[in-house]
């Protein structure tokens, strides 16, 4: 498939006409971006074509006020609203949402209230702002992994099926195909271990798709239909951790996550995948688990928010520049959350939505809602040449393409970038 412009949330587009666009906030900023109609977690943020984000699903905040959710909302960033769009015919948290060539949107598995895993998919069509029904995948699923493959397919793998599974919940090692055209999923190989909830997906340079976590990082190969084993990451640190970044050389950030299902690290690692291995970075200036993180215009990664041990919620942000491997601190959010979703805007703004935000942490641990979303203004807005991207899902990226070379970026053919355009250069 011809790389294109179509864009999902995390996915890097950063697009020359992206550059001139001159923002009034201060730079290195946390501005507010108005409140949901919902307040969610668990939900998906998908960047559209049309440069607005799908806000989908989720679980309702707090979990008491009415548990999974079918509604879904879009923001818009001319007007830097929300306002509801079609609901979806089934109430989900925990699904995948993924850009199709096309500009729809593949929802697919998930759980509710009434199932612990669903195998029932819908599109989004944001021509007419409505959900409908599609094929359903072979194998019902929840936290699993979707990513769009460049033939144009969309690969589905891993996730939890406590469903007659001892000891529960049971993770998947399966993995299926999704075809847009004919509307079907098919089986392909196996994972070569079971993976689940904070593996993100990424299409690699060469068209092939890292998975990260597990007992195993792994490589599929759309060409074979196989999945192989790859990186060593437990030779650099004890536990996967919980957000990945696609850099713009090719290399997978990785960073924070929870050692001992209470906790949070501050680790951080690089995965190359042209040598197919681990090594270790700086450490961040806090530990956070539940966080995100997100690649910026100037090539940089923005990890956003997070949960200390115990559960209490972090406000804090930093940067990570790849040139030096190193944090720098970036600021505080309006509201202190966790499990909330980040999406880079075509404005070269990140958008962070939902989540829950708790003072405290175990056992006086109460999350209350993060209705409120909110902006980060980068302290640079980079021109061009233009980047292209194979379009991901959740919060997953695809390769990134560059225009000026006609190459996709990797570790030895990183993709370069011109001075700040200083006209759009944001006040300090």
């Amino acid at each position: 498939m011809k790389p294109s412009r179509l864009s999902s949330v995390g996915v890097t587009f950063l697009i020359g006409s992206a550059a001139h666009f001159c923002m009034a906030q201060k730079a290195g900023s946390f501005t507010p971006a108005g409140n949901t109609n919902v307040a969610r977690r668990g939900h998906t943020a998908t960047l559209l074509t049309n440069g607005s984000v799908l806000i989908a699903g989720g679980w309702a905040v707090p979990e008491s006020s009415g548990g999974s959710l079918a509604s879904a909302e879009a923001f818009d960033p001319s007007t830097g609203s929300f306002s509801f769009t079609g609901s979806m015919a089934t109430s989900r948290r925990y699904h995948t949402a993924t850009l199709l060539a096309d500009g729809r949107v593949l929802i697919a598995g998930g759980s509710n209230s009434m199932n612990p895993a669903l195998s029932s998919a819908e599109l989004y069509d944001p021509a007419n702002g409505t959900f409908a029904p599609t094929g359903s995948m072979a194998v019902a699923r929840s936290s699993h992994m979707a990513v769009l493959l460049g033939n144009g397919k969309v690969l589905i793998a891993g996730g939890l099926n406590p469903v007659n599974c001892s000891p529960c919940p049971a993770v998947l090692t399966s993995a299926e195909l999704y075809d847009p055209g004919a509307g079907t999923f098919t089986p392909t190989g196996d994972m070569i271990s079971p993976s689940y909830e904070v593996n993100t997906p990424f299409l690699l340079p060469n068209g092939n798709v890292f998975i990260g976590g597990g007992l195993n990082s792994q490589v599929y190969d759309p060409q074979t239909g196989r999945f192989t084993a790859t990186g060593g990451w437990y030779a650099v640190a004890d536990d996967w951790p919980d957000s990945q970044t696609m850099l713009l050389n090719g290399s997978v950030l990785v960073t924070g996550g929870d050692p001992d299902g209470f906790g949070a690290s501050a680790f951080a690692g690089v995965y190359d995948p042209a040598k197919g291995i681990f090594s270790k970075t700086s450490h961040m200036n806090a530990p956070r688990d539940l966080h995100t993180s997100t690649l910026l215009p100037d090539g940089k990664a923005l990890i956003v928010g997070g949960q200390l041990t115990g559960g209490a919620s972090v406000g804090s942000a930093e940067i990570y520049d790849p040139a030096n491997g190193t944090f720098d601190v970036a600021g505080n959010m309006i509201t202190p959350r966790c499990c909330h979703t980040a999406t880079l805007l075509n404005n070269g703004r990140v958008l962070i939505v939902g989540g829950v935000s708790a003072a405290t942490g175990y056992p006086t641990y109460q999350p209350v809602s993060a209705l409120a979303a909110e902006l980060y203004n980068p302290t640079k807005v980079i021109v061009g040449p233009d980047l292209f991207g194979f379009p991901g899902s959740g919060n997953a990226q695809g390769a990134i393409w560059d225009a000026f070379t006609g190459q996709p970026a990797s570790a030895d053919a990183p993709a370069p970038r011109r001075a700040p355009f200083s006209r759009c250069t944001p006040p300090d």
